[in-house]
């Protein structure tokens, strides 16, 4: 997921898996099932001293997929120095302005996060355009957040984005084809 944080004052690209701002990130995203379990069984723990709130949220979601993506969400934003003991959870995910949006469903935001976590599109310098495109493509559409086929629609505007930078100069040739690798399966995205 790449993210950027408007509402803790900063304008720092956040993603696990590719480059942004001329930053490599590490790749926080990649967390086993177990980890995600063991992480909402800890919320439901008996010793309450180490209980974390936002994980007992987060495991209040009936929805499989929306508890899931939230808790990749929540993971990564700790793990990029978020202090939850100034706001919750669910205040600085208002702030987020995000590729995929977390608004959108959880089945959704996890289809997408694990293209942009696959193997092959790891170490792109791309965040900061998938980001910035994809509000440029929302802010001309009337696109459905909701719809799996306003991903794919983003996917080909995506892939018309990068042809230009190319053209351009704006894009190295290596970044370009990771992009376009994820567009193609953005284009292609299934539930």
């Amino acid at each position: 997921m790449v993210y950027l944080n408007t509402e803790l004052g900063t304008n720092s690209y956040v993603n696990s898996s590719l480059k942004t701002s001329g930053t490599s990130m590490t790749n926080n995203n990649k967390t086993d099932s177990s980890s995600f379990q063991s992480a909402l069984d800890g919320a439901s723990d008996s010793d309450t001293s180490t209980i974390d709130p936002n994980i007992v949220e987060i495991n209040k979601e009936t929805d499989p997929d929306e508890r899931s993506a939230d808790l990749k969400l929540y993971q990564n934003l700790k793990r990029s120095g978020v202090n939850f003991s100034i706001q919750s959870f669910d205040d600085v995910k208002q702030g987020l302005v995000t590729f995929p949006p977390v608004s959108a469903p959880g089945k959704i935001r996890n289809a997408i996060s694990n293209i942009l976590d696959a193997e092959e599109n790891q170490g792109a310098n791309i965040g900061g355009q998938l980001l910035f495109n994809f509000q440029n493509f929302i802010g001309n559409t009337n696109s459905d957040l909701n719809s799996l086929d306003t991903y794919k629609e983003f996917g080909s505007y995506m892939s018309n984005s990068l042809d230009v930078l190319l053209k351009n100069g704006d894009i190295s040739q290596s970044d370009y084809n990771v992009g376009q690798n994820i567009t193609k399966q953005l284009q292609n995205l299934t539930l």
